[in-house]
């Protein structure tokens, strides 16, 4: 399978589900976002960023046996399932359909549930 040329939403759910049927290796995904991740996205999207993001991350494999290092690519069990990357594709589209229908509560909610995480992560 090729991957597309822009990163947009269907093209981050097409390179998911790629990753998910085995028709693009996670290394492949990885190297596909990698650009936009890495770089000046120039995508303006929040939700097509968030899928880019994951898209990066599903690469990443235990460096060690106590599984307290990851690193992107090569051999290694890797640090998410497919159980994972599927239940992250869910969630994903789950998070797409509740941005469109209010992207300023979305962004409002998001924003503060990651305030509350780091509160109760200080404490």
């Amino acid at each position: 399978m090729n991957t597309p040329m822009e990163a947009t939403r269907s093209a981050v759910a097409q390179v998911w589900q790629g990753v998910l049927d085995g028709t693009i290796s996670r290394d492949e995904a990885h190297r596909w976002a990698a650009p936009w991740v890495e770089g000046d996205s120039g995508v303006e999207d929040p939700m097509t960023n968030s899928g880019l993001q994951h898209l990066h991350g599903f690469d990443l494999v235990w460096v060690d046996d106590a599984r307290t290092t990851v690193r992107h690519g090569g051999g290694g069990l890797p640090a998410h399932t497919r159980t994972d990357v599927q239940q992250a594709f869910a969630a994903w589209r789950t998070a797409c359909d509740s941005y469109d229908a209010d992207p300023a509560g979305y962004l409002r909610r998001v924003k503060a549930a990651a305030l509350a995480a780091l509160s109760e992560e200080s404490r």
